[in-house]
């Protein structure tokens, strides 16, 4: 029997990420997280993907010090580097427009809803490889704002067989989980 495995921080979750993987990160924000997987998973190429415009959640809880055009500008500061792929997009059409089997790694942190939640982590399925890592955010619920839907689309694909949770991390930040990717 498989048991998930507690680990403190995000950055100890990252080190367990495929090194001189294709990875990416849907939701960015501000990149601090996006600096972190950089540093920690060393990708050969990292795609990060965000909408970088005004939304009701985002603005609900990260009222803008800065327009939401100066965020990518941030990101971009903050990794200036080549294999950094900064990507202006809905992450569902994003992952429409790979191929299958693309990444080795993803971490999910955009829309919190159910549908779109559930939506990233059907097609995350399908785009990174079998065995390969698909992680997330905000696995926890949330009374005023999400609710329990960030839960209850990833324990759906495990309910479904299709991801093996392997880890979580207990620290003072909002909760994040790893699973490992397990399609047929």
């Amino acid at each position: 029997m498989n048991e998930i495995v507690e680990v403190y921080s995000k950055e100890e979750l990252y080190s367990l990420f495929p090194k001189n993987g294709v990875g990416a990160e849907l939701g960015v924000c501000q990149g601090n997280n996006a600096l972190l997987l950089y540093n920690c998973a060393q990708p050969l190429s990292l795609y990060l993907i965000d909408i970088w415009e005004k939304d009701e959640l985002t603005y609900k809880h990260h009222p803008p010090r800065l327009y939401y055009d100066d965020w990518m500008i941030m990101v971009r500061n903050k990794l200036p580097h080549d294999n950094v792929h900064l990507v202006k997009q809905d992450s569902i059409s994003w992952l429409n427009s790979i191929p299958d089997d693309f990444l080795d790694w993803i971490y999910i942190d955009s829309s919190h809803t159910y549908d779109h939640v559930r939506v990233e982590y059907s097609k995350a399925i399908k785009k990174v490889k079998k065995g390969g890592i698909i992680s997330g955010h905000d696995f926890y619920c949330h009374p005023t704002a999400w609710k329990t839907a960030v839960i209850r689309a990833v324990l759906n694909q495990v309910q479904n067989n299709n991801l093996l949770l392997t880890h979580i991390t207990s620290n003072h930040e909002i909760t994040s989980v790893m699973g490992i990717n397990t399609k047929q």
